[in-house]
């Protein structure tokens, strides 16, 4: 039984909807709430659901999973680096009042990047390549498992068919598996910005099995196994990418892969990278109609991830 409200709201529509029983995984289901659905409008769609969540002790708990569907021909998909740290707050900022051609004005999505090895100064845990040079060195996967992928975006402007004609070639994220750290230049060098980080979880439409010996390494078992609030990035079969964050108390990463399995929406993700988790993990979507803001949009980051409506889309 489904029953729908609709308003105006930022971006397109709310959609107040009942879903009875569905289950994800042996513990999820979906909150008997409504949620906020934002239908897809012109390259980007944007949900957010509550799901219920039982423990074998029979103890009840909810969490909420919030995800943006761009599609990158329509957004420009970015990453972003500052060595003296920055928050997505200020990032919004910037954005806010930065004019540009090629971009609409205050048209765009800014979640937070990977982990962070360093407060003060501030320092990225893993490579970070940014328009063409490395900015961060890489961490050895095999030693610590929790940054054990990579998600790399390229792109170009080429001509057209007259002189003054440009096209542009979106920017398309490519998910691997970190290499030895001596492989990674030769590795990433066609791509003009990269970010380790993880665990990269979701490969070719399914979960990530890891051996053992990662499982047992304290880092790993507590970022795989933990329920923590978590940022990620992940692309579809289709081509489309998403960028998504949960929160209240969060999901483990096996729930997350389960809910990517038969969640409708998400169903089709072919790959998934975590970024970071905890309370600094954020997620801002700005567009005509507004702004929202979910999780910490004030805590310090190294790393970001932008995607901007690109002029004439």
């Amino acid at each position: 039984m489904k029953r729908r409200c609709a308003k105006a709201i930022i971006l397109a529509v709310i959609d107040c909807l009942l879903i009875p029983g569905t289950t994800f995984g042996a513990d999820v289901s979906v909150d008997d709430r409504p949620f906020e659905e934002i239908e897809q409008d012109d390259g980007i769609s944007f949900i957010e659901k509550t799901y219920r969540r039982t423990s074998t002790k029979g103890y009840v708990s909810t969490f909420s999973l919030a995800w943006v569907t761009l599609d990158p021909e329509v957004y420009d998909i970015r990453f972003y680096h500052a060595s003296e740290g920055f928050s997505l707050a200020r990032l919004e900022r910037h954005l806010g009042s930065e004019k540009s051609d090629r971009y609409t004005n205050g048209d765009y999505v800014i979640i937070s990047g990977g982990f962070l090895s360093q407060y003060n100064p501030v320092r990225s845990a893993g490579y970070v390549k940014l328009d063409g040079k490395t900015v961060n060195e890489p961490v050895n996967a095999v030693e610590d498992s929790v940054l054990s992928g990579v998600a790399c975006v390229s792109g170009k402007i080429v001509k057209g068919s007259s002189k003054n004609e440009r096209r542009l070639l979106p920017y398309l994220p490519d998910f691997s598996f970190a290499p030895p750290p001596e492989e990674f230049e030769a590795k990433y060098s066609r791509f003009e910005s990269c970010l380790q980080s993880g665990p990269y979880f979701f490969r070719s439409g399914k979960k990530v099995s890891y051996p053992p010996a990662s499982k047992r390494q304290p880092g790993f078992s507590r970022v795989w196994r933990g329920q923590s609030e978590r940022a990620l990035i992940a692309k579809t079969s289709e081509g489309k990418v998403i960028l998504s964050i949960s929160s209240q108390g969060g999901a483990t990463i096996d729930q997350l892969a389960s809910m990517f399995r038969e969640e409708k929406g998400i169903s089709s993700v072919q790959h998934a990278l975590n970024l970071q988790g905890g309370d600094s993990r954020g997620l801002i979507v700005s567009n005509k109609g507004g702004v929202v803001r979910l999780g910490n949009t004030k805590a310090l980051q190294a790393t970001a991830i932008v995607a901007r409506r690109l002029s004439g889309n």
